[in-house]
């Protein structure tokens, strides 16, 4: 799992556009006067425009004051269906306001080719189309309030999406309080003497440094999902044995005009990028890290 990070100037424009998008009902400011009554019963002092781009640590703040309310939105309960909402109430209204939002648009200006859950799967505009899809960190089932918030919507591959679906995990990739780079780690296992010969004979491995990332890996099933990629480790031991430090620096030498810097060799070498900034640019690209720093691989450019 890795942080979305998006530059200051960006964020900006993405959160005016956005905020310009999102419509509720046949008369938003109506229902925003609702929305913000109901707010004033909880004593919830955000305002529902200032919810629309809250940071995550805000929604987090509210969500806990729900949660702590035991508060339940205008709904009532379906004798097979769970929880649905009351025909043309405000928080029905919330909650389909969400399919009136443009999600190519948005995971095309948040700039994330790479599902931020799994770090393993590409996801792209195909024209109208999309491999990606927007995951509601606090289910919008449960959580309509949160519906259209910007912060509340990740990017991600099909297969994250719908295998957490409506259950809770612990840390969102917009979390600007976690340390994502710390709290786990991906390595590997020899499981025989032959295991440069053999990738079968290799075991990956993510070992979890902090507990609170735990629920994410259990619910998502990452740890299934890395499984498939112990041909990929192999080469990057092999790759770490032929590419040495003395390597490096002697192809910086001979081809002072064919690369930029040191951090563009070693991404051409070790096919990845090396910099937790970029890790949303390519699939794999924090096991790539984690791998070569275990192998004593030089990354400091």
């Amino acid at each position: 799992m890795i942080p979305i990070i998006i530059n200051d100037v960006k964020l900006k424009q993405i959160k005016r556009d956005f905020k310009n998008m999102v419509k509720i009902g046949k008369d938003s400011n109506k229902e925003s006067i609702i929305i913000n009554n109901e707010l004033d019963k909880l004593k919830i002092k955000e305002r529902f425009d200032d919810i629309i781009l809250a940071d995550f640590e805000v929604l987090l703040k509210i969500k806990t004051t729900l949660d702590t309310n035991k508060y339940v939105f205008d709904a009532y309960e379906g004798k097979d269906s769970g929880k649905s909402y009351v025909r043309n109430s405000i928080f029905n209204n919330l909650y389909k306001a969400y399919g009136k939002l443009d999600n190519n648009w948005l995971i095309k200006e948040l700039g994330i080719t790479v599902c931020p859950y799994c770090n393993r799967e590409f996801i792209n505009n195909r024209g109208k189309s999309t491999s990606a899809q927007l995951d509601h960190f606090f289910p919008r089932s449960k959580y309509p309030l949160f519906s259209v918030s910007l912060f509340n919507l990740i990017p991600s591959c099909y297969a994250c999406n719908h295998i957490k679906h409506s259950n809770a995990i612990s840390i969102s990739p917009y979390n600007k309080n976690f340390d994502f780079n710390s709290a786990l780690k991906f390595s590997y296992t020899p499981l025989s003497a032959d295991y440069l010969n053999d990738h079968k004979q290799l075991k990956v491995d993510i070992n979890i440094k902090q507990n609170t990332i735990k629920k994410n890996i259990d619910i998502m099933r990452i740890d299934k999902a890395y499984e498939l990629h112990s041909d990929y480790v192999q080469e990057l031991i092999k790759k770490s044995k032929v590419y040495n430090k003395v390597q490096i620096q002697e192809y910086l030498r001979e081809y002072p005009g064919l690369f930029s810097s040191k951090e563009e060799i070693l991404r051409i070498v070790f096919g990845n990028y090396i910099q937790e900034k970029d890790f949303a640019r390519r699939p794999l690209a924090k096991l790539t890290v984690d791998i070569l720093e275990e192998l004593c691989v030089d990354l400091k450019c």
